[in-house]
């Protein structure tokens, strides 16, 4: 194994690759918006049928 290349400076914060995160982030969201309303129609889908399990008695 090697070393270090270079000296540790203390904690820095590196705000380009916040920026990056944030982009990529942006991104994601805008390619992902057409999905939102079938996500919502399936979640809404299960919701229903876990609430129609709580209210039906099952028989023993």
């Amino acid at each position: 194994m090697t070393g270090q290349v270079s000296r540790m400076r203390g904690r820095t914060t590196n705000s380009q690759m916040g920026t990056v995160g944030y982009v990529v982030a942006a991104g994601v969201a805008i390619v992902l918006l057409p999905v939102l309303p079938l996500v919502l129609l399936l979640w809404l889908l299960a919701e229903s049928g876990e609430r129609d399990e709580r209210e039906t008695p099952h028989a023993s």
